[in-house]
């Protein structure tokens, strides 16, 4: 029985979810894959605004996939109402492309490499923070704690990419080796670095192992 409602709000979430992506002009790709391929590694899930698509390795339950969906339609509604975190970002992204600068292709000054990486950990956090909206409407039985855990450990991994210049390994794709140390409500903006320094050997085994 238990089973039965657990997939019955599921399935009505994946239901809303796909009327109000294709309501916005995008399409939705489960993909019978564990992880999705790129050029920095491998992801559960993908945003992407050129293709107007929103991508998910899907090849597991629900609850596993879920709150990866969650999240990047969360980055959909955040570039479709143009929130003010993700206009934010998208000017500091057009002044220094994170990923240019992790590759050595362009070098900027660092005050313009920390402003384009700190507005990635607000958006980032921003989506999450819809992200967990979501969740709670619909009732779905997922960990909430452990989704914030993970979102924490995720936006401090930034700012230990601007002190190595070094994206995660793709080894990072899976998230549980971290939740347990991480702090249970999201981090306030102004904790990124300080907390990113008090956890840094936890987030280092994690990320670039």
């Amino acid at each position: 029985m238990y089973l039965k409602v657990v997939n019955r709000l599921f399935q009505r979430y994946l239901c809303d979810k796909k009327q109000e992506i294709a309501s916005y002009g995008f399409k939705l790709e489960l993909r019978p894959v564990n992880n999705l391929r790129n050029s920095f590694g491998s992801s559960n899930g993908l945003f992407e605004e050129a293709s107007r698509r929103i991508i998910i390795a899907a090849n597991s339950e629900p609850k596993f996939y879920i709150p990866v969906l969650a999240h990047e339609i969360s980055h959909m509604v955040q570039c479709v109402t143009q929130t003010p975190i993700w206009q934010y970002n998208e000017d500091c992204l057009n002044k220094c492309h994170i990923f240019d600068w992790v590759e050595y292709k362009r070098d900027h000054r660092p005050k313009t490499v920390f402003n384009s990486i700190f507005s990635t950990q607000l958006m980032e956090q921003e989506a999450d923070k819809l992200a967990v909206k979501d969740i709670k409407k619909y009732n779905l039985p997922l960990n909430i704690e452990q989704y914030i855990q993970f979102s924490n450990s995720y936006v401090l991994f930034y700012s230990l990419m601007f002190k190595y210049r070094l994206w995660a390994t793709a080894k990072y794709a899976s998230p549980y080796y971290i939740h347990k140390y991480m702090p249970k409500k999201f981090i306030n903006y102004k904790d990124f670095n300080r907390l990113a320094e008090k956890y840094e050997d936890i987030l280092c085994r994690y990320y670039y192992a």
